[in-house]
């Protein structure tokens, strides 16, 4: 079978300035290499100002044009949008496929503001996200309702973001308190998420207030991706508090090293916890994730969280085949018309 050549256009992709950025679609594109298919990565770098979605349009043109792709894979509302500004330009222009991630679909009226400029305030409308669904040729939600909450009615996958289980692992917690030089006999709770109100780290704070112990805590954002597993390790929480997500990929990430988890009934999060014992979900208010933390803390058995990541067949190489499957599914289109 000839080898699929794949375009992934993405505004999320780990940098300098971002190392965190869309790392599961980093792991994606390594795994789907080492299943054959040549993928090359379009990242489309927003960081220092928006307007880098209209000036690459001319280089996202020629980088179709002279690929002879089989496949253009989007990962964003707005690189969707990108490409059906170049497409009438290109005459033979591959199937479009969307992965959605964006979890504001799922929020409410009102029910979180988001801050920075014009075109950040905007990709939260749902009209837009319905439009993106729309231009694409086959859709991919890494959660079951999003698209239909989008108001998207046609056929889509689901295919939830990968864990990438040779880095997360379990490890032994007092080695991984020595290798970071954090104090052994210390309760240490780790947010995993940066600083930010969209990750509800406010509601984290308050419900500090609420617990029956001193802990000391440690805020990812600015922790090295590769470190990220000796953090998860060293804790004997993790809490994610987040006021909407797609599926939480740091939940998936805390589990497959057998930790304790408290997380908001966000995304997936509900699926991914079901009866699981030392995994709690919690509302969002404070009083309830200090409960949940008590509760965490003073959980003693195995989680098996690993075991049920497995299960659930989300690595990233068991989500990579079935990405494959649709790959060839959709690309059909190109020959079949």
């Amino acid at each position: 079978m000839p080898s699929l050549r794949i375009l992934i256009v993405t505004n999320m992709y780990p940098s300098p300035e971002l190392p965190h950025s869309g790392i599961f679609i980093k792991d994606h594109v390594q795994a789907v290499r080492k299943l054959g298919v040549e993928v090359e990565v379009f990242y489309v770098h927003t960081k220092r100002t928006r307007t880098t979605y209209l000036t690459r349009l001319p280089a996202l043109a020629r980088t179709i044009r002279s690929g002879d792709y089989d496949l253009i894979h989007a990962h964003h509302s707005y690189c969707v949008f990108q490409l059906a500004l170049v497409r009438p330009f290109i005459p033979h222009f591959p199937p479009l496929m969307f992965t959605i991630h964006e979890g504001e679909v799922f929020l409410q009226d009102r029910a979180y503001k988001p801050q920075g400029d014009l075109l950040r305030r905007f990709v939260y409308l749902k009209p837009l996200k319905y439009l993106a669904l729309s231009l694409a040729d086959f859709v991919v939600s890494v959660e079951p309702r999003l698209p239909q909450v989008a108001g998207y009615r046609r056929p889509y996958a689901v295919i939830p973001a990968g864990v990438n289980l040779h880095l997360f692992r379990p490890m032994d917690r007092a080695q991984a308190r020595t290798l970071l030089g954090l104090p052994l006999g210390e309760t240490i709770l780790f947010f995993p998420a940066g600083p930010r109100k969209n990750k509800g780290f406010d509601i984290f704070q308050e419900s500090l207030r609420y617990l029956n112990r001193p802990v000391r805590v440690i805020v990812g954002g600015s922790i090295p991706h590769e470190k990220m597993p000796l953090y998860m390790n060293a804790a004997d929480v993790v809490v994610q508090t987040s006021r909407f997500e797609s599926g939480p990929l740091v939940v998936k990430e805390a589990m497959a090293c057998n930790r304790p988890v408290v997380s908001t009934d966000v995304g997936d999060v509900r699926t991914l916890f079901a009866d699981l014992p030392g995994h709690f979900l919690c509302s969002f208010d404070p009083k309830d994730v200090a409960e949940k933390i008590e509760q965490a803390l003073a959980f003693k058995g195995p989680t098996e969280g690993r075991k049920r990541i497995l299960e659930l067949g989300l690595s990233s190489e068991q989500l990579a085949q079935r990405y494959l499957e649709l790959y060839r599914k959709v690309a059909q289109r190109k020959t079949h018309g």
